[in-house]
């Protein structure tokens, strides 16, 4: 009896503990963790040296808080399972080759017409999310960047519908796309609607479809609430915001004369 008491303790230790260690105190810490204010005043103890953040982020607080139905869009991303194939997390270089590697959440630095500086992952980029996408495998690319692929302006700021237009078929259909014929992800048209023309033009949301994909005549596919809320969650996925001093510890310096 004395055995299996001392068995049945041992058991409870060696699950506990590790339970406890690796998930309970950091879920306990993460939880209470709070936006921070980039402090983009002047220090009064140190009035020579310059704010510790940018001038730009004055009053404001990191991370912004989720805008529009990006929420409702993040509850489809988990229904859909897109986190079994995307990950939403940029490694630092010593845990994997993402500077170098496509698909690995830095791959729009190498852009030449808008290269978008980006950085490593941080645990407060997960606040506002009910879940943290972290991922499983990057069988898909990685989408903590997603929002800087599809931008709705071009590098001369005149409006360009065309990639989102192009993420929305490729929700649709992934291997419409002329140059994603090898895609292996799945089709979700159930997102989607096949309507009466209600006009010649078709409405403005309707997708351009084309060849064997393309809706009967009279008729055209439109996107449904979720899938709109889908890509408003997937645009507005921007990991790339400075981080406020306070959190990378970085000190101003003196302003020399």
């Amino acid at each position: 009896m004395s055995s299996l008491k001392s068995f049945v303790l041992a058991l409870a230790a060696c699950i506990g503990i590790p339970t406890w260690i690796m998930a309970v105190r950091p879920y306990a810490k993460e939880r209470e963790r709070q936006p921070v204010a980039y402090q983009s005043t002047p220090d009064p103890a140190n009035p020579t040296a310059p704010p510790k953040d940018p001038e730009a982020f004055k009053n404001l607080y990191y991370p912004a808080s989720y805008a529009g139905d990006n929420k409702r869009g993040e509850r489809v991303y988990v229904r859909e399972g897109c986190a079994q194939c995307h990950t939403q997390v940029v490694r630092p270089d010593y845990a994997g080759n993402d500077q170098v590697k496509r698909f690995g959440g830095k791959e729009q630095e190498y852009k030449k017409d808008v290269p978008v500086p980006v950085r490593q992952t941080h645990m407060w980029d997960y606040m506002h999310e009910d879940f943290a996408m972290f991922g499983q495998r990057r069988v898909g690319p990685d989408l903590a960047n997603a929002g800087y692929r599809f931008p709705d302006k071009d590098s001369k700021g005149v409006p360009d519908p065309k990639p989102i237009a192009r993420l929305y078929q490729h929700l649709y259909d992934p291997r419409s796309l002329e140059d994603r014929a090898w895609s292996n992800c799945p089709s979700y048209k159930h997102l989607f609607v096949e309507k009466v023309k209600e006009s010649v033009e078709g409405r403005g949301d309707a997708l351009q479809l084309s060849g064997n994909v393309a809706p009967k005549d009279g008729y055209e596919i439109v996107p449904t609430d979720e899938a709109k809320a889908l890509v408003n969650y997937l645009l507005g996925l921007k990991r790339a915001e400075d981080l406020p001093s306070s959190i990378t510890g970085s000190q101003p310096k003196e302003q020399t004369k």
